[in-house]
């Protein structure tokens, strides 16, 4: 009797510790200035030198934005003019592949643009129905003297949110 009531407060204990360390890894965050009142947020996530990084929509998907910064400040804002043309220099390309009893599904995702001869790219690949999940910022040039590399588990929201968007499903645009 004694080692179930032992054994019950250590998988309780093992359930509570292991819900903390979930709920720090996807912590929530305050976007501050990266997401305006008349936006609606696509996706949100840290960076290893501990700035945010956002995609947005105006919420009647008049454009898009890329930011990155902190909850104060904007660092960085692609495009710079916000209006239905922003549309048109991003490329967006998604892609579910149905697996079969040894693969999983799989799920990718990949938002990009060019700025001043600089690819930026976001990566979201998701295996289904697991749920793991690797989140990849590519680029081949420095924002804010920093080398950008995302926190995969401090992600909020997935670029799915543009497969019903007015976006450019070519994932060459803005060459």
């Amino acid at each position: 009797m004694n080692t179930m009531r032992v054994g019950r407060y250590v998988f309780i204990t093992v359930f509570v510790l292991c819900a903390m360390v979930v709920k720090a890894q996807t912590e929530i965050y305050p976007l501050g200035k990266l997401l305006q009142p008349n936006e609606e947020l696509v996706m949100a996530f840290r960076t290893k030198n501990k700035k945010i990084i956002t995609v947005n929509t105006d919420k009647n998907r008049n454009y898009i934005v890329f930011r990155y910064g902190d909850k104060d400040s904007v660092k960085f804002q692609f495009p710079q003019e916000l209006n239905e043309n922003s549309w048109k220099q991003f490329g967006y390309y998604s892609h579910k592949q149905s697996g079969e009893k040894i693969n999983p599904d799989i799920e990718k995702y990949r938002l990009s643009f060019f700025y001043n001869g600089i690819r930026y790219t976001i990566d979201q690949n998701r295996h289904v129905p697991t749920e793991d999940e690797e989140l990849e910022l590519n680029i081949t040039g420095i924002v804010d003297g920093c080398l950008l590399s995302a926190k995969p588990r401090t992600r909020i929201g997935s670029l799915d949110k543009l497969d019903a968007t007015p976006i450019s499903k070519d994932i060459t645009s803005g060459e």
